[in-house]
């Protein structure tokens, strides 16, 4: 960073050879006598450019004592460098400094020393948009440097060295309208996701993925003001924990999604096998979604308290009858067999129904009518005589056709699969409902902590 300063420069120094016989000071603006005067060689060492100022006649004035005593000022203009520590920008403080020193002379024939009173001084009305000047103080920077340097040889000694301190603090209100405001709105309109309808999912995707490449706009375009430094800034963390929470909000969304999605192929499902059909559903597809559905089932302690606080508990007992066929496969031979699931029975993880049974080879089953095998030894189900009385019946095992995969339809496997349902879009809207908390919680605790380090803790 480099800063502009319009400056007077004052300094005095003892000429003897100047001395007369006068009762008051000589003043002196001619530009050609000054120069036919000694003055010292000062120059600013951190400045990239400096001029004196010529406009309309050259801006200095020279007064010589009786005794040879010369207060000599000029106006001048520099561009002085600056280094920045950005660690804590825009909550930084700054000092820069303005080194003066002789070019040619050592400390021993030309010693520079700040007036004993207000050295540095600074016009009040003066203010910087973007800083504010809480202090100024003179030092001295005196240090050993080489010169008359040659190709075989060089010599080294001391100069006397001036330092003027500017100590500047960033304002924050430009930051604070430009940078924080709007990425903190940005933070919360990502949270309107929440409150929209979890199965709308074009508009919950347009808002999380325009609110995430708004807030990337707004942090690139802040960085290529900014000098490129290795290490993290203030801001840099701010911006950082804001795409966190967007982002976040963009992955729940995709966890919301994810139940929904799962909501619907249940319901599907439930629709699919509620068809009054005698047919038996044979793809891998199907298989696979009942497996999973009474997994879920098992697992869930929502699904139990679904259960149990039904208004209609008579006709809950009747859908608990699960009807299931599936597959259970050993070593050298498998089992396919077909039975309702009663109060007393008890689900396993694979879908089928345990009852005691004394033979491993038999297996007792009750079906809902008349018991028919087809071609491939699979008994075949006429769903509308439930009525007549059930009569156990004894299937050896045989081995199945390992590609084929078999489900019954029937009206108690499509009101699981349509229970299911009801737990994945609960599940969804339970996270949706706790988002609404979790995340304006987070980012107020963010805020807290993050404004007080810096506005506290730093600043002292």
């Amino acid at each position: 960073m480099s800063f502009d300063v319009d400056l007077y420069l004052y300094m005095s120094w003892k000429d003897p050879t100047l001395h007369h016989p006068g009762h008051d000071f000589i003043m002196i603006n001619d530009d050609s006598v000054r120069k036919e005067l000694w003055t010292p060689d000062l120059y600013f060492a951190n400045a990239r450019k400096s001029y004196f100022h010529h406009v309309t006649v050259p801006n200095f004035n020279l007064f010589v004592a009786p005794d040879g005593t010369i207060s000599y000022s000029s106006r001048i203009t520099a561009n002085v460098a600056c280094n920045l520590d950005l660690v804590d920008y825009p909550m930084d403080a700054q000092v820069c400094h303005i080194r003066m020193l002789s070019y040619a002379y050592i400390a021993d024939r030309v010693s520079v020393t700040w007036f004993k009173e207000n050295p540095v001084l600074m016009n009040p009305e003066i203010e910087l948009p973007a800083f504010t000047i809480s202090n100024l103080t003179s030092e001295y920077c005196n240090g050993t440097y080489r010169y008359a340097v040659t190709d075989v040889s060089h010599k080294r000694d001391k100069f006397s060295c001036l330092d003027g301190r500017f100590y500047l603090k960033r304002a924050l209100g430009y930051h604070i309208v430009q940078s924080y405001i709007p990425t903190a709105l940005i933070v919360i309109i990502s949270w309107v996701s929440f409150w929209i309808d979890r199965r709308a999912v074009p508009a919950r995707v347009t808002l999380s993925f325009t609110t995430l490449l708004t807030l990337s706009t707004i942090g690139n375009g802040l960085r290529y003001a900014l000098p490129q430094v290795s290490y993290a800034k203030a801001i840099d963390y701010w911006f950082g924990a804001c795409m966190v929470f967007v982002f976040l909000a963009l992955i729940e969304f995709a966890i919301v999604n994810n139940y929904m999605r799962k909501s619907e192929k249940f319901e599907k499902l439930s629709s699919k096998y509620s068809a009054e059909k005698e047919e038996i559903i044979k793809l891998p597809f199907y298989q696979h979604s009942h497996q999973e559905m009474l997994k879920l089932r098992q697992q869930s302690k929502m699904f139990n308290s679904l259960i149990g606080d039904s208004p209609t508990s008579a006709r809950r007992r009747f859908m608990t009858r699960l009807r299931s066929f599936s597959l259970r496969g050993g070593d050298s031979e498998s089992e396919e067999c077909y039975t309702p699931i009663s109060d007393s029975d008890t689900v396993s993880s694979d879908g089928l129904t345990k009852k005691d049974a004394t033979n491993p080879d038999e297996t007792q089953i009750l079906p809902n009518g008349p018991d028919q095998l087809d071609s491939d030894g699979n008994p075949i189900v006429n769903p509308e005589k439930d009525e007549e009385e059930p009569a156990f019946i004894t299937i050896t095992k045989k081995e199945p056709d390992p590609l084929k995969r078999d489900v019954v339809p029937n009206e108690s496997l499509s009101i699981q699969y349509l229970e299911v349902a009801l737990l994945m879009s609960r599940r969804a809207l339970n996270i949706d409902r706790a988002s609404r908390y979790i995340f304006p919680i987070a980012f107020l605790i963010f805020n807290l902590i993050y404004w007080f380090y810096y506005l506290i803790i730093k600043a002292k």
